[in-house]
């Protein structure tokens, strides 16, 4: 009995036209941050909200900045807490869900390619 045990691993799919599938059908998306990367947030964590999945990702700073955790992702401090939480959120359909459409409205209202143009223009005084 590994802690994966209960975990389909299946082979390479398409991110453009399958993965966004995946992101919305999994009940949790998991979001691991390679300890290279020491700051910043994976394109990846806003196409699985985006998706409508929830996203369950291993603690970032600008993360933390940009969403809610517990209310519009969750995000974990160790492999221990990373399968405590996926538990309870396996358990929890409700809360599951509630979590990852507070996401998915976030990213869908607030992180358009609209909103950010204008950001980077508002940086750049344009």
């Amino acid at each position: 009995d590994g802690i994966l045990k209960d975990v389909k691993c299946h082979g390479a799919i398409d991110y453009v036209t399958e993965m966004p599938k995946v992101f919305a059908l999994s009940k949790v998306n998991l979001n691991p941050m390679l300890r290279i990367i020491q700051s910043g947030v994976s394109l990846r964590a806003f196409d699985i909200m985006g998706c409508g999945g929830l996203l369950l990702s291993s603690f970032q700073p600008e993360l933390a900045e940009l969403f809610v955790d517990g209310q519009e992702m969750v995000m974990y401090s160790s492999i221990e807490d990373a399968i405590a939480k996926a538990q309870f959120l396996l358990e929890n359909e409700d809360v599951r869900e509630r979590i990852a459409q507070a996401g998915k409205e976030k990213v869908l209202t607030e992180f358009t390619l609209s909103q950010r143009f204008k950001e980077i223009c508002k940086i750049c005084e344009l």
